[in-house]
């Protein structure tokens, strides 16, 4: 992202909580879904998306009580830290809902894949992480 008052925020954290750091940060598949265009052909058959995998280290947070007691957040959903310097999207690309995401070892996520959802997408103001709200999908 660059420089944040002539620090690299981005590639400290990468460093420390990236591959190898003291957190409790996994290993992670992040797949960029991009939507095709639909068959005049054959329109029954949907958008035909493509997809693109890409490494990167990162954690599921539940969300608390609170927020699912006041309807702000449904069960099942969750948010997912991706350390940004782990993940080499190409430029131009950022997460967008209906992406997904798996992490290996993630007690809080398992097996499951999180897909973003349409509640969003953060990038933190040093651009050294990247939040998204995810709900918790079938393995793939």
């Amino acid at each position: 992202m660059g420089l944040f008052m002539g620090v690299d925020i981005e590639q400290i954290v990468a460093q420390n909580l990236g591959a190898g750091g003291p957190a409790a940060v996994y290993s992670a598949v992040f797949t960029k879904v991009t939507p095709g265009t639909r068959s005049s052909s054959t329109p029954g058959t949907g958008t035909n998306p493509t997809t693109a995998t890409y490494p990167c280290n990162a954690f599921a947070i539940d969300y608390s009580t609170y927020l699912r007691a006041n309807n702000l957040v449904r069960a099942g959903e969750l948010k997912v830290l991706i350390i940004a310097g782990t993940l080499a999207l190409p430029a131009g690309v950022a997460p967008a809902p209906n992406d997904k995401i798996q992490i290996t070892g993630d007690p809080l996520l398992g097996n499951s894949v999180a897909i973003v959802t349409e509640r969003g997408v953060e990038r933190d103001p040093a651009g050294a992480t990247w939040i998204l709200h995810c709900r918790r999908a079938t393995p793939p």
